[in-house]
């Protein structure tokens, strides 16, 4: 195996997309392929993560040459959530940071989020948009937390427009 350049390496670990998901992706970034940089500064850009504890790190291992890192013979796809950690969620844009909160539960569902964003969000939020004095746009997922009835609700309540990126789901 050697002789044909193959080695023994740990398999790359990937979100798994459909047809569909790249079509979206790629459709996404065609109608957002000529914003300006400013218009990019003016994102919010916000997510909520776990961080595992006590998640394996040890990797299957695959035989491959070097280059062939991310062929699909040699992907693992990976699940969210997996494993026990913490989780949390923030926000950031062109200019800086929001706050970075610890999420009590092990899901987020639309109540917790609208009470981040009411009570830690929306606060930090009215003081950058007063002192930076621009209009903002904020960027969720497609996560049925931020895209129900009541998130949906709260969200124009208080004036938050939000830059769809439902059909960028599974980013990484």
């Amino acid at each position: 195996m050697d002789r044909l350049d193959f080695k023994s390496y740990i398999a790359a670990h990937k979100a798994r997309l459909t047809a569909r998901h790249c079509k979206n992706r790629l459709r996404w970034a065609k109608e957002h392929l000529n914003w300006t940089e400013d218009q990019w500064r003016s994102v919010i850009w916000s997510d909520e993560s776990r961080f595992c504890v006590e998640c394996s790190k040890r990797g299957k291992r695959v035989l491959r040459k070097e280059e062939e890192r991310y062929d699909e013979r040699n992907i693992i796809p990976t699940v969210k959530w997996g494993g026990g950690g913490a989780m949390v969620w923030g926000c950031f844009w062109g200019g800086g940071f929001g706050s970075l909160e610890i999420i009590d539960t092990s899901s987020v569902d639309q109540e917790t989020y609208i009470n981040i964003l009411a009570n830690k969000f929306h606060p930090w939020f009215t003081n950058v948009t007063l002192h930076q004095e621009r209009d903002f746009t904020f960027q969720e997922d497609g996560a049925s937390c931020h895209t129900g009835g009541y998130a949906r609700w709260w969200k124009e309540t208080h004036q938050i427009r939000v830059l769809s990126t439902g059909l960028l789901k599974a980013l990484i």
